[in-house]
């Protein structure tokens, strides 16, 4: 053992205020870090394995990390312990990057003292994983530190030499949050120009997808079919905008479909008993969803109900019933939001008590006989029967005037 330890050099700092200083990190050394561990002398030796043979100087923490590598090599070295240092305090480095001082007077006194350890931390340790070593001499030659890469950072051409001077410069010149850029960065190979990209790429989509959707909304559209058509038409035509695509989208599908109702109900006072409608109403609601189907003609007022389990012979349909814009289709329940919704609507108002209970039954199957049976325990099946029919009422006389359908008693 002891002609083995005659193998290692012991390093020298070149500069003397690299004396006595931690060549990994930087702090003050008080330890030797053995390259490779002496541990495994003998097996480089015999394996013939490249290994250094160094005596390093190194602070107790470098050295007691180093104490879990294998490495025979300087650089390995150097490379493990800053990766173990990056891990180690990871969140004080976060803290760091994201935070300045100046930057915490509106938060209260203990996140304040909280944060401001943080960045202290994570200044110190930022400035140990970055420390690059120093020139150092064995057996009468020089050797340079050149073992931690120094990398360049730019932000669409503008050079940096922190990370944390570039975070900051992107996010405010770029408008990109701290935390969100900071991600993006370590996705996106490292690069501040992919991540700030990525960001505004994201963003439009977002902004695109949300004029869509109030886009859909103000003129009873499909969401997605909004979506897909307005993406469709900019891959098309790359000189149009969103509102560009939006304004096509209503020149082409909805003006002139507004315009045809417009010209079948014109000269026409289309008229529906109310007992009619809502029978039709009942209709579609009964049973599975879509196994009913009821249409309302606009220039006749006539309601034509399809069901497998009704002749065609005895109630002919019309042979462009399914085609043409004569006919407008009765809705269920559902797609008038009148079966949940309508339950928790009255157990709010008449049975707050059993809320919870409602709730559960509605997460299985047979929600609604249960839910007839309580109300026949708590002598609200009648109620319920007048709120359903009110409710149902309301609705469909909405939907009538919005249809353009005159309803009479």
């Amino acid at each position: 053992m002891s002609k083995n330890r005659d193998l290692y050099r012991r390093i020298m700092a070149m500069e003397s205020r690299h004396f006595n200083m931690c060549f990994y990190c930087g702090c003050i050394a008080t330890e030797y870090d053995f390259v490779p561990p002496f541990k495994l002398t003998d097996f480089y030796i015999r394996t013939g394995e490249e290994a250094d043979f160094y005596e390093v100087p190194a602070c107790n923490e470098c050295h007691t990390i180093l104490k879990e590598d294998k490495s025979g090599l300087l650089g390995q070295r150097v490379d493990f312990v800053k990766s173990k240092l990056a891990k180690k305090y990871e969140k004080a480095l976060r803290v760091y990057h994201l935070w300045h001082h100046d930057e915490l007077e509106s938060f209260d006194h203990n996140f304040q003292k909280s944060l401001n350890a943080g960045i202290e931390l994570g200044t110190e340790t930022y400035e140990r994983i970055k420390f690059r070593g120093f020139e150092f001499e064995v057996d009468g030659q020089k050797r340079h530190s050149n073992f931690v890469e120094e990398v360049k950072l730019t932000v669409f051409g503008e050079p940096f030499d922190h990370f944390r001077d570039a975070l900051d410069y992107a996010s405010k010149s770029y408008r990109v949050p701290k935390a969100k850029l900071k991600d993006l960065f370590a996705k996106h190979q490292n690069s501040f120009d992919k991540a700030i990209t990525a960001f505004q790429k994201e963003f439009e989509e977002k902004q695109l997808e949300k004029k869509c959707r109030e886009f859909a909304k103000a003129h009873k559209q499909n969401p997605n079919f909004v979506i897909r058509t307005v993406k469709l038409f900019l891959k098309m035509e790359e000189s149009f905008t969103v509102e560009k695509a939006l304004e096509k989208i209503y020149n082409t599908y909805i003006a002139p479909e507004a315009q045809i109702q417009q010209t079948l109900t014109k000269g026409n006072s289309m008229t529906v008993k109310y007992s009619d409608l809502e029978s039709a109403f009942d209709f579609v609601s009964f049973g599975s969803y879509s196994d009913n189907e009821a249409y309302l003609s606009i220039k006749t007022g006539k309601i034509y109900w399809v069901s497998d389990n009704i002749d065609e012979e005895d109630e002919p349909l019309p042979d462009d019933l399914y085609q043409s814009d004569e006919y407008i289709q009765i809705p269920n329940k559902h797609d008038l939001d009148l079966g949940k919704k309508l339950v928790f609507d009255f157990v709010h108002q008449f049975l707050a008590s059993d809320f919870e209970t409602v709730s559960q039954y509605f997460r299985k199957q047979g929600a609604y006989g249960r839910f007839k049976l309580l109300l026949e325990r708590r002598e609200k099946l009648d109620e319920w029967y007048k709120f359903e029919e009110q409710e149902n009422k309301k609705t469909l006389l909405e939907w009538a005037k919005e249809s353009g359908v005159t309803v009479t008693e």
